[in-house]
């Protein structure tokens, strides 16, 4: 449950956005900030050494 804080308050501050000021406009500019926010600071994949194929597992 704790995971669906920040898409739920991001829902109210763009439903208070648009009904205070009438237009989508604002809500779909912060909704492309946090798009951009979550590419820009995404977290990338870690690089791990691979083992030779077939090294060490015996079937």
């Amino acid at each position: 449950m704790a995971e669906m804080a920040f898409p739920e308050s991001m829902g109210f501050s763009a439903t208070g956005l648009y009904l205070s000021g009438g237009s989508l406009l604002m809500p779909v500019f912060l909704h492309i900030l946090v798009d951009l926010r979550a590419l820009l600071f995404a977290p990338g994949r870690e690089h791990r050494e691979s083992a030779p194929i077939g090294a060490g597992s015996a079937r």
